[in-house]
């Protein structure tokens, strides 16, 4: 499921990147009683903004694989909207603020597109596994 547009920018140095969607009538989450998307998606937007960041790292960085995450938790969750409103395009930006090997922190904002003030703001914490590790606890084939 890709949710995200595109990406707009990306810093691998700094760890961080930027994204967008346009929400519509023919999104996977569209709610008709909302007029929109349920604001809840947003950690799915934010989840899918960290991945394109660990992938573009990964292959600009180490030449590799993306590693395989997991969300452990979203913290710090505020928001100004009830829904991401039909017609609108939204701005998601995401800064890796901590790393422990496997274990990831972002803090995360998504704002509409033509404004820097951000709407929805979370802290997103994560784990990074490769295939192998994944192996070896039973969780990949």
């Amino acid at each position: 499921m890709f949710l995200l547009n595109r990406v707009t920018a990306c810093d691998t140095e700094k760890a961080a990147l930027s994204s967008e969607v346009d929400i519509s009538e023919s999104d996977l989450f569209f709610d008709p009683a909302l007029g929109g998307v349920p604001v809840w998606v947003g950690f799915e937007y934010m989840a899918q903004s960290i991945s394109a960041l660990s992938g573009i790292s990964a292959k600009k960085l180490d030449g590799c694989e993306p590693k395989i995450g997991f969300v452990m938790g979203v913290r710090d969750f505020k928001t100004e909207l009830g829904c991401y409103q039909s017609g609108q395009s939204y701005r998601i930006q995401i800064k890796q603020i901590f790393r422990d090997n496997q274990v990831v922190s972002f803090d995360c904002s998504i704002s509409k597109k033509e404004d820097q003030t951000p709407l929805v703001e979370a802290v997103v914490n994560g784990i990074e596994f490769d295939e192998g590790e994944l192996q070896k606890l039973g969780m990949f084939p």
